[in-house]
């Protein structure tokens, strides 16, 4: 990975602005987000891959991850790339700004990439993500920059369990996570799989899902349950999975190979804030992310809204209306999000969103309860 750059770098791979425009934004931002409100850092409104208004521009950001320099890198979808956002600079680290699956073997900024959806760290610093349309996944070095395609064949199907991962198959991979036992798991959607990764062998099995699109039943074995589009996973600091079912509109935790039922009830929908995560209906949740206190967030993307399910099993709304709009920053009750896809809690417990339609990236900070600071009682 690369060091910060310097701010009037000439260089096309970063995203700069006038020091007065940059201070502007960033002193904005500051005062808005000490009061506990929503501040869009990334983005306009409007797809671009430069900056703009001291504002670094981004089209369809998707995943998002802090990575082990405290920076924020993000999936830049519609620009086929993924960069590296600290201090008010955006900074490309992986793709040339073209829809492709090349460059394997060289540096990652001049290799090509179609759409990718998520990314996460090792423990080594390496960087992983997912290249949803090439079916495959593909790792960063920390060291050197190189880029490596270590699962996938590249052709969509499946197949390859108990050999090489780059000779196995996989079906529009769309998340990837590590666990606690270091191995590599991937939400293997147009399987109804999840596989996992062993870094140290090369090799990949299936570790959940029966290969069926089905109702996931609660308490069974994850090698054996029905899996209804798993769209997104990360792990608390127990190490329970925490997973979310795209089609399935449901979160479960997996337990020691057992599948616990969390949030919705399967149903397409928008409501039960304030009750019991169970009893709610969840709008094609896919993004995820556990805080340290416990609280999961999700991206509920088709209702526009992100959502958390709390320690006691309550949930609610905490930034959203229900409807598809833009902004305005602010008040988290009335900012309006679309299509949201990532979301991501960082050491300073801030929530980072990735508003995917709008082309923004807002962050939101959190008290210590999970909901906004300008929101402590609950709406």
């Amino acid at each position: 990975m690369h060091v910060p750059l310097p701010l009037m770098s000439t260089d096309d791979s970063i995203c700069h602005a006038s020091e007065n425009a940059l201070a502007s934004m960033l002193m904005r931002a500051g005062d808005l987000m000490s009061t506990g409100h929503v501040y869009t850092l990334i983005g306009n409104g409007e797809r671009g891959s430069h900056q703009a208004d001291g504002r670094p521009l981004t089209s369809e950001p998707f995943g998002l991850a802090t990575g082990p320099d405290g920076a924020l890198y993000y999936c830049d979808l519609g620009n086929h790339k993924i960069c590296r956002f600290i201090d008010g600079l955006s900074e490309k680290v992986v793709g040339r700004d073209m829809a492709g699956n090349d460059g394997s073997g060289g540096v990652a900024e001049d290799a090509a990439i179609t759409e990718p959806y998520e990314l996460c760290f090792d423990r080594e610093g390496n960087l992983w993500f997912v290249d949803m349309k090439a079916h495959v996944v593909r790792k960063v070095d920390a060291t050197s920059g190189i880029i490596e395609t270590v699962v996938g064949s590249g052709r969509a199907g499946f197949s390859g369990d108990g050999d090489d991962a780059r000779k196995a198959q996989l079906c529009q991979p769309h998340s990837i996570a590590f666990g606690p036992d270091g191995k590599l798991y991937i939400a293997d959607i147009g399987n109804h799989r999840i596989r996992r990764y062993d870094p140290d062998t090369d090799l990949i099995e299936t570790w959940g899902g029966s290969g069926k699109k089905g109702m996931t039943s609660d308490g069974s074995a994850i090698g054996e349950v029905d899996l209804y589009g798993p769209r997104t996973m990360v792990f608390d600091k127990d190490g329970s999975m925490i997973l979310a079912l795209r089609e399935g509109n449901a979160l479960y935790r997996i337990t020691d190979g057992h599948v616990a039922h969390l949030a919705g009830t399967g149903k397409f929908g928008y409501e039960g804030d304030r009750g019991p995560a169970t009893a709610a209906r969840l709008a094609g949740p896919k993004g995820l992310a556990v805080a340290e206190n416990g609280c999961i967030y999700l991206a509920d993307t088709e209702s526009h809204t992100v959502r958390c399910v709390f320690p006691d099993g309550t949930i609610d709304t905490v930034l959203g209306d229900g409807t598809q709009h833009d902004g305005p920053d602010g008040d988290p009750a009335t900012c309006g999000l679309a299509r949201p896809h990532g979301v991501h809690v960082d050491a300073q417990n801030r929530l980072w969103i990735g508003d995917s339609d709008n082309h923004r990236i807002r962050c939101l900070p959190l008290g210590d309860d999970g909901r906004p600071l300008s929101d402590p009682e609950g709406r």
